[in-house]
């Protein structure tokens, strides 16, 4: 059986990585089981809990809030902590491989763990990790001691994998850094599978006029980071040439300043955040869904918008784009620039049919049952040799 030791401090706030762990373990209960460490300050959420028998998760509360100020303080207490656990459980004891979801917080961890046990690790690199060396530049030296001595490294885009590498990883470390990382985004939800939508043809026909207005949508979280004030510029630049659009923004509020300059717009419909069993029909009633970000990791709500069949605006240079050519399921933009966003909505509208059945077909590639095979594959790969690489 092959046993993973997941050492993840952001599992217990996203049901994410819990889906791509179940969907992992369904069918092979015999041949893969996890573990999930999680670190956290919080010491109402830590504790120890199952969610089957094949996923034990310790999440633990092992340092204070003031401590993710000091890098190496914090990463020392991680360590004793994960030290501490496995020396106390047996079961803990036993595993192949060592899984960082983080490669700072995360991945040093691993780095140190798999110096003491011999034990391979791999670690995702992820935006929150590029924010880290922009304003932690000495952090790049950890950065490439930690690539450097993984079995493997993941991306959730190309994106994200081409800026990493040509901005962060020192020359002695890229070639190995390049043959060792794999690019793997996340999946979706089965339920958004389940319930893909294709749309009737030409149902767009006159959209864009006062009576039958481009009703243009966005859900997530609301704060300055998402950008949707950049989207309604880009309605007054279409009302401007007599195009007439609408926003539909759902979803909870996280900057009430920023929800007071969204709100007042006379384009704006607001609904709250939403469970996805609602959150659909939401979607079905709008035809392209818009998230102009300032910083992205991966955005799993364009998959799940595309699943609708809904074309999608995303950002130049964030975690989506280059999944798809542009122009297959919309466009990527220029999040600086609301007049980027508003050309594209038109080219959208112009070949309406034709991306929004691209965009149901292409949200089938976010399927965590295909996703995890690969990640089983490259644990197999792994497992078998003390240090190695992953072909691209």
């Amino acid at each position: 059986m092959l046993k993973i030791l997941n050492i993840n401090s952001n599992y217990i706030y996203s049901g994410l990585h819990k889906n791509m762990l179940l969907a992992m373990t369904k069918g092979r209960e015999d041949s893969i089981c996890h573990k999930v460490y999680g670190p956290t300050w919080d010491k109402t959420a830590a504790n120890v809990f199952f969610d089957d028998e094949n996923i034990e998760v310790n999440v633990s509360a092992c340092f204070n809030k003031n401590d993710r100020l000091l890098y190496e303080y914090k990463q020392k207490k991680i360590l004793k902590d994960i030290l501490d656990i496995i020396s106390a459980n047996p079961q803990w004891q036993d595993f192949d491989i060592i899984h960082a979801y983080t490669l700072f917080t995360d991945g040093n961890v691993a780095k140190e763990l798999s110096k003491i046990t011999g034990k391979p690790y791999v670690v995702a690199a992820r935006s929150t990790d590029m924010f880290f060396l922009k304003y932690r530049p000495w952090l790049k030296t950890k950065c490439n001691e930690i690539i450097d001595k993984s079995s493997g490294v993941f991306f959730l885009s190309q994106a994200y994998y081409d800026r990493f590498l040509s901005q962060y990883v020192d020359s002695n470390t890229l070639k190995s850094a390049s043959i060792k990382s794999k690019v793997i985004p996340n999946g979706i939800d089965d339920f958004w599978h389940a319930n893909s939508y294709e749309r009737p043809e030409g149902i767009m026909s006159g959209a864009g006029t006062a009576e039958k207005p481009i009703k243009l949508v966005y859900a997530g979280r609301i704060d300055k980071n998402k950008n949707i004030p950049a989207t309604l510029k880009a309605i007054d630049f279409l009302m401007e040439r007599g195009v007439h659009a609408g926003l539909t923004v759902v979803g909870k509020v996280d900057d009430n300043q920023e929800f007071e300059r969204i709100i007042s717009n006379p384009h704006v419909t607001y609904i709250e955040a939403k469970p996805k069993e609602e959150l659909i029909d939401i979607y079905r009633d709008n035809h392209i869904f818009v998230m102009p970000s300032k910083l992205e990791s991966f955005g799993l709500v364009y998959a799940e918008a595309m699943s609708q069949g809904l074309p999608v605006i995303y950002s130049k240079g964030q975690g989506f784009d280059g999944q798809f050519p542009q122009g297959e399921v919309g466009y990527s933009v220029d999040s600086s620039s609301p007049e980027d966003i508003a050309i594209m909505i038109p080219e959208i509208m112009k070949d309406y049919d034709r991306m929004s059945k691209n965009a149901v077909t292409g949200s089938k590639r976010y399927q965590w049952g295909d996703i995890t095979k690969e990640y089983i594959s490259i644990y197999n790969q792994i497992s078998g040799i003390e240090r190695g690489g992953l072909n691209r």
